[in-house]
């Protein structure tokens, strides 16, 4: 059997945490807590014990703690008690097994139910060589050589094209290692090792990083607060509190930036380079051996946070073996982006978890569900009630399949009419005939008449209609008039200028003159728009009348209150910007007004309008003028920018946002059938004079 680089690094971790038994999983006895080990302190001994508790603390989520509405350790599930849905542990005995299913043979029975083949990967694991230590560490270290070339090609500021593919393959490996490990054992297995002593400091530094997830505040008992936080910080500050900001269902917005890499169009061998080079770097004795030995010791909160590092890598180690076989299939219509979002979704935190998922024609199947219990319930997952988080569309849709252990398969000839649906259909043979990570996933064929009778497969209990899903809040952006929008892109424009001459406002103004005049100013220009400055001259000439006598006259005030974090948060922003280049990125000054917008109202946003989403609901607008007016600058400026809260798109039925200029699949798309379907969407809108209250924030007076 061939080399996959992620099922060698799994078969070596799996060893390890057996001391020394069998190479991985046997192909009659798929994991390894299956095999006897000695002592009584093994990771997967601990798990036992730890599992045991889990299922005795049925309390996993206060009502009161909106930060706990996540499954880090993925191993939750939930019911509904007096019409309250809770969650609950539902740990598998193993610890390198997802979460178990509900569905049992009585509730199967009269569907045509098959299983997936998750034994093949089971067998690929087994049969992976064994390798001394010191090759491995090797291995390590060419590993860490190859991720440190992509580095220094691709610092930015980031100009030039042709590295496009090597800036998507960095990023993609940092995705694999911040799912798998977060930010503070991250920069371990990006550092070389030359010597035993080397190693040894490594191992040491791994063992405080641990201690200081386990001897967080957290009075939470499998420290769930904690590790959310610790997944979703950028980076180890020793004796400092993460900072994440708010999440969303375990996600905060380092997310945003991991599903836009794994999105972005990557050729195959790309895509599975940046895997092989994540899974080579994970396989790190620096790391592991603390997380082992930490897994065994007598403190309770130390084990418990090496248990779940632990249990994350296994199954993320698990996944990316499956995604590095599958890149090497010839496919149809699945594209390397929708393998990369479907290993990558089983290993989100998201709760509830979902447990049945429906892959059909949503025009014909939606509007028989909608009248039955299986619309609303928790444990279905179905495009039309499922709020994402950070994902792209193509990470909410495979979302809804990836982690979840029963899929239901509606064909028909409008399924099969259906580009989407026929991508689907294909990934979900696969699953079948050929290779899964999730052991005992089940696909069902089922005929669309069959749709009223979905419910008969939950085995949950009843609850309220109409309980499920929970209301979601969504803020439409503001509509603009010309001179609004002008002004607005003006302003972004200030700031990048201002990142630019390192906030020197004297400089910033004259700069802006300069501009105006038609002239090119002498600083770098931060973005990679193709007209360069020229753009910016365009942006300013666009200015109201007035405006544009103040510049001329040097009446522009910029009131120098931004202090240095605020400049550097700039800088972060402005690395950041999109290929202008690229025709599905928005022209310049729509990304520059909606970046303005979110720079100087995002705080009141997150205040004013706490754990609500933004949405730009195309429903009943035409192309034309979705790419054409004022109105929408800030909207389509809105599918590039960078943003606190995720952004929805919401359409009519047959409307294909998807295929508008812009809009493609980088931001969830929701898409009406018929009157009431998104009930639970809240959607406001900003109060009148919003505009006059920003004037008043952002510092500029011209």
């Amino acid at each position: 059997m061939p080399l996959n680089e992620s099922a060698l690094s799994l078969a070596w971790l799996l060893r390890a945490l057996t001391q020394g038994e069998s190479t991985g999983p046997s192909h009659q006895s798929p994991g390894f807590g299956q095999r006897s080990t000695e002592g009584a302190d093994t990771p997967q001994h601990r798990w036992h014990a730890l599992s045991t508790a889990m299922r005795e603390h049925q309390n996993a989520l206060p009502d009161k703690d909106a930060e706990l509405d996540s499954d880090i350790w993925l191993c939750k599930s939930q019911t509904v008690t007096d019409g309250i849905l809770r969650a609950i542990w539902r740990p598998p005995d193993n610890l390198d097994d997802f979460a178990p299913g509900p569905l049992g043979q009585a509730t199967s029975a009269g569907w045509d139910v098959r299983p997936t083949q998750s034994a093949r990967l089971d067998a690929l694991i087994a049969d992976q060589p064994s390798f001394p230590d010191e090759m491995l560490l090797v291995r390590c270290n060419k590993a860490v050589a190859s991720y440190m070339r992509l580095y220094e090609a691709t610092t930015p500021p980031l100009v030039q094209p042709e590295l496009k593919s090597l800036i998507i393959m960095i990023n993609q490996i940092l995705a694999w290692l911040n799912i798998a490990i977060g930010a503070y054992l991250r920069g371990i297995v990006l550092t070389p090792f030359r010597t035993p002593q080397d190693l040894e400091t490594l191992t040491s530094m791994a063992e405080l990083r641990i201690a200081a997830v386990a001897g967080s505040g957290d009075d939470d008992p499998f420290l769930q607060t904690s590790l959310v936080g610790m997944y979703n910080t950028t980076r180890f500050q020793p004796d400092q509190p993460s900072s994440t900001g708010p999440t969303h269902s375990g996600q905060g917005e380092v997310w945003r930036e991991r599903w836009g890499w794994l999105t972005q169009d990557a050729a195959p061998e790309d895509a599975r380079t940046a895997i092989i080079i994540a899974a080579q770097l994970l396989a790190n004795v620096a790391i592991v051996s603390p997380l082992i030995k930490t897994a065994g010791t007598a403190s309770q909160r130390d084990s418990t946070a090496a248990l779940c590092y632990l249990r994350r890598l296994l199954l993320t180690l698990r996944a990316m073996a499956w995604a590095e076989e599958a890149l090497q299939v010839e496919w149809r219509l699945v594209r390397p982006a929708d393998l990369l979002c479907f290993a990558y979704s089983a290993l989100r935190p998201n709760w509830p978890r979902r447990m049945i998922a429906l892959s059909h024609r949503s025009s014909t199947v939606k509007p028989r569900l909608f009248s039955t219990p299986f619309w609303d319930s928790p444990f279905a997952a179905l495009d039309a009630t499922y709020a994402p988080q950070w994902e792209t569309n193509i990470g909410m849709i495979w979302g809804l399949f990836a982690p979840t252990p029963t899929i239901v398969r509606m064909p028909s000839p409008p399924y099969r009419e259906s580009e989407w649906c026929q991508r689907e259909s294909e990934l979900l043979d696969y699953l079948v005939n050929r290779c899964d990570f999730m052991r005992n996933r089940r696909l069902i064929d089922a005929s669309e008449s069959d749709a009223t009778n979905l419910s008969s497969l939950l085995n949950e209990p009843r609850h309220e209609p109409g309980s499920w899903p929970r209301p979601v809040r969504l803020l439409h952006f503001p509509l603009l008039s010309a001179a609004e929008a002008a002004l607005m892109s003006a302003a972004g424009a200030v700031r990048l200028i201002s990142v630019a001459a390192a906030g020197r406002t004297n400089v910033v103004a004259q700069v802006i003159r300069t501009l105006w005049q038609g002239s090119h100013p002498d600083l770098p220009c931060l973005t990679n728009n193709v007209g360069g400055w020229r753009d910016y001259v365009d942006i300013f000439r666009a200015l109201p009348s007035s405006t544009a006598q103040a510049i001329d006259d040097g009446r522009l005030i910029i009131d120098d209150h931004w202090d240095f974090a605020d400049r550097l948060r700039f800088l972060e922003l402005a690395k950041n910007l999109p290929d202008f280049g690229d025709p599905r990125v928005p022209a310049l000054r729509d990304h520059l007004a909606a970046f303005e917008w979110m720079l100087v109202e995002e705080e009141a946003l997150l205040r004013d309008y706490a754990y609500a989403n933004l949405v730009v609901d195309c429903r009943h607008v035409s192309r034309e003028h979705w790419e054409r007016s004022a109105a929408y600058t800030i909207g389509r400026g809105l599918t590039s920018t960078a943003t606190r809260v995720p952004v929805w798109f919401l359409q009519s039925a047959n409307e294909r946002v998807d295929q508008w200029t812009m809009v493609g699949d980088y931001r969830p798309i929701f898409t009406e059938h018929f009157e009431g379907q998104f009930s639970w969407m809240n959607i406001v809108s900003l109060p009148e004079g919003w505009f006059e209250r920003y004037s008043e924030r952002n510092g500029l007076r011209w």
